[in-house]
Order: C-alpha cells, then structure tokens, then sequence
C-alpha cells in the first residue's frame, strides 16, 4: 500500500523558478517603458524649438526686430510651452538641458544644450523650409557651423544636413545645437 502524503504549498526550487520569471517580465518590461519614454522626450523635444520658433517669430516679426528678446519676457507672455518654463527666466527642454534664446536687429538664436545622442540627431535632422524661403540661416552643432548653399561662406558644411554629418556632429549624450533665424 501506498502512503499517501499531504502535501502543502511549493517546492524551494518552484518558487525559485517563479521569482525569476516574474523578475525577467518586469526586467523587459521596464525596459519597454524606458524606450517609450525616451522616444516620447525625443519627440517632445522637436516639438519644443518648433513652437518656440513659431511663437518668436509671430511676436517680434511685425516689429522687425528681435532686440528685446528675453526668456523672461517669453515665459511672461505665454510664448514658450509651459513645460519648458524653470522659473521666471530659465528655459529647460525636455531632456532637462538649458534652453538659452537671444535677439538680434535681424536675428535670433536659440541654443538647447545638454542633448543626449539620440534627440541631437533627431533635432539636427529637422526638415526646415529650404533656401531663400526658409526663417533658418544657419545650425551650429556642437560649434560647427551649417549654412544654405547660396549663402555666404558656405563652405563644405551645407544645409540640409546628411545623416553622415550629424554622426560625425553629434557625439555622446552632451551635445549642443544652435539655430540662427532670421
């Protein structure tokens, strides 16, 4: 005869067995997580000159200059997305690096700084307008200049950018870029 034993609850090795499933499934889906939100920052970020762009020149275009452009005037007035906004006079962009914007008689710059790898090429590969008809004079990636190819000075380094050019441009996760708009 048989001796039947009562057996309760599991074995060390099947809740071993169970633990690590559950650490590998949270493991991946961590993982996914993170690469969704980092994508979303990317985007959020391209978004982020495109509207300031836009509310710039919207604002200062009519009066023909862009002396007088301020952070603290723009997060005053409204003109820059509210999660960009640090303070009274501090802009951060997504990947929360500073933001800085200058004006100019005819010009303005805005400069996003601390960029990881992935958002600098994303950001130095936006489609502006070509030529002539473009607001964009000139980016500047981490201190190298890229011009139109009818504008002065041109050089080798032209607009729009290649994908072979922003790999060498952009280096690591501290990257910085600059747009000189007219």
């Amino acid at each position: 005869m048989k001796s039947r034993i009562n057996e309760r609850g599991h074995t060390m090795l099947e809740i071993i067995s169970i633990l690590g499933f559950l650490g590998a499934f949270s493991a991946g889906i961590v993982h996914v997580v993170s690469t969704m939100y980092d994508k979303y920052k990317v985007s959020r970020v391209s978004q982020q000159i495109e509207e300031i762009r836009k509310s710039i020149s919207n604002r200062y275009m009519a009066a023909g200059s862009f002396v007088g452009l301020t952070i603290s005037g723009l997060i005053k007035d409204g003109a820059v997305p509210a999660d960009m906004a640090a303070g009274d006079n501090e802009l951060r962009h997504a990947f929360m690096g500073g933001v800085s914007v200058r004006g100019y008689f005819n010009r303005y710059t805005v400069t996003f700084s601390n960029l990881p790898l992935e958002a600098c090429v994303e950001l130095a590969m936006i489609n502006w307008t070509m030529g002539d008809s473009s607001d964009l004079i000139n980016l500047k990636i981490n201190g190298h200049t890229y011009r139109w190819p009818a504008a002065p000075g041109a050089g080798a380094r032209l607009l729009p950018l290649q994908l072979s050019d922003v790999s060498n441009e952009c280096v690591g996760d501290d990257n910085e870029i600059m747009w000189n708009f007219q």
